[in-house]
């Protein structure tokens, strides 16, 4: 039944909310939290294109979407990309 909730999704939520936060300092900023696998977020990158989603900044929780930073590099799109490591007691990935 999907997916379950854990540091990872809090995580995610807290961050999109943060970042929705900065409104009143800058330019809006419309974040939301994708709380599925990152494959399955490629696969409707993919097949629905960017007017489904286009993302500027993307937060990697936990582990960074591989898919995502290729799918969105192929694109020439400018996405910037942050990795919370949140739980995770490794070195950062290259």
């Amino acid at each position: 039944s999907g997916y379950k909730w854990g540091s990872f999704t809090v995580r995610g939520r807290q961050a999109a909310r943060g970042l929705r936060q900065l409104r009143g300092r800058g330019p809006a900023v419309r974040a939301r939290a994708f709380n599925s696998d990152c494959k399955t977020w490629c696969e409707h990158r993919r097949s629905r294109g960017p007017e489904w989603s286009n993302p500027l900044i993307i937060v990697h929780i936990k582990y960074p979407c591989a898919c995502a930073i290729e799918l969105l590099a192929a694109e020439s799109v400018s996405t910037r990309h942050v990795y919370d490591p949140v739980d995770q007691f490794a070195l950062v990935p290259q």
